[in-house]
């Protein structure tokens, strides 16, 4: 391997540190410990030596996983263009590794999706703003206060319809 720098580097990192795994791995398989080998005095150096950017030539490319050593901060080099950084990425067929609030988001984009939200054109002599108001209440206001207030299907449907009909001129 040649570093960023032209010099040569030590290629007998990975099999050091799978040493120490193995070393700190059950007899069973069971892992306890895998992640340690950071904490071995050697490997620690190396790693912190080489830890904001890999020995690596034009043309490589690297992939990741969970046991990656991960060192964030800054990634400032004055005699080496990066092309890239490192993104986390979880697997498409997996789960995402950030928290969402799906349901919160599903219930938005359904709405949005399948009532409008303009409720113009209207006919305000039927359909008049709420008190303090500027227009009447929307479908999509409509079908969100019924999700809060557990309208039946029947009732929401109902609602839709009274608002297409009090719309025509």
């Amino acid at each position: 391997m040649v570093s960023t720098k032209g010099k040569p580097t030590e290629p007998k990192l990975k099999e050091r540190v799978t040493e120490k795994v193995k070393q700190k791995t059950n007899k069973d398989g069971s892992g306890k410990g895998k992640m340690a080998a950071w904490k071995a005095a050697k490997i620690g150096k190396e790693y912190e030596a080489l830890r904001r950017g890999l020995p690596s030539k034009m043309g490589d490319g690297l992939f990741f996983n969970p046991a990656l050593f991960h060192a964030a901060g800054s990634n400032h080099s004055a005699d080496f263009i990066r092309k890239a950084n490192l993104l986390q990425i979880s697997s498409a067929f997996g789960k995402a590794m950030e928290t969402i609030d799906n349901l919160t988001l599903i219930e938005q984009s359904f709405v949005s999706a399948v009532a409008a939200g303009y409720p113009f054109p209207t006919n305000l002599d039927r359909r008049s703003p709420a008190p303090g108001g500027l227009a009447p209440e929307s479908e999509q206001q409509t079908v969100l206060r019924a999700l809060q207030e557990n309208w039946d299907k029947q009732r929401v449907l109902d609602a839709l319809r009274k608002i297409t009909e009090d719309s025509r001129a």
